[in-house]
């Protein structure tokens, strides 16, 4: 029983790491990907249920390996889905404190970016970034102004190509 409540547990830790991944490579459109990941997510998923559900008797530390192992798994997929998957996300900010020197610092540290001059002297930033450097960017741009507004998008296609 001991030995097939931690199969259970690392089974459904990895079918469900898959299904996270499966439902992240969905939405970025790639449709072959999730297939190939759904076939072997529900597989695993199948052969680790029958087993624990046909157990001789009930046994509790059977289900909670089973839950356990969910909820590591979703843990696990959501750690692989931000640092392993690649992506980019559209960065909108919006600032009264950033001008032409603060506008090269965020260019010096790398980044693209495209601005506009609204009605009332704020400026607005666009730019896009890799998913993994979005954490920096943020860093940078609170440095310059805290008081920033900043939304952060998805960004399907590389929208920034004509800079």
């Amino acid at each position: 029983m001991f030995y097939l409540s931690i199969k259970i547990f690392f089974a459904r830790i990895l079918d469900v790491t898959l299904g996270v991944i499966r439902t992240v490579e969905i939405v970025k459109k790639n449709t072959i990907k999730a297939v190939i990941i759904a076939f072997f997510e529900v597989l695993i998923w199948y052969i680790v249920a029958r087993e624990a559900l046909t157990y001789k008797e009930f046994n509790i530390v059977i289900a909670v390996c089973y839950s356990l192992g969910y909820a590591f798994g979703t843990l696990i997929g959501s750690f692989i889905s931000n640092y392993f998957i690649s992506g980019n996300s559209g960065i909108f900010i919006v600032s009264k404190v950033i001008k032409k020197k603060e506008i090269n610092i965020i260019k010096n540290n790398g980044y693209r970016l495209s601005s506009l001059t609204l009605d009332n002297d704020n400026k607005m930033l666009f730019i896009e970034v890799d998913n993994r450097k979005v954490k920096g960017l943020l860093s940078l741009i609170k440095s310059i102004d805290k008081q920033s507004f900043v939304c952060i998008i998805d960004a399907k296609k590389n929208f920034f190509n004509f800079l």
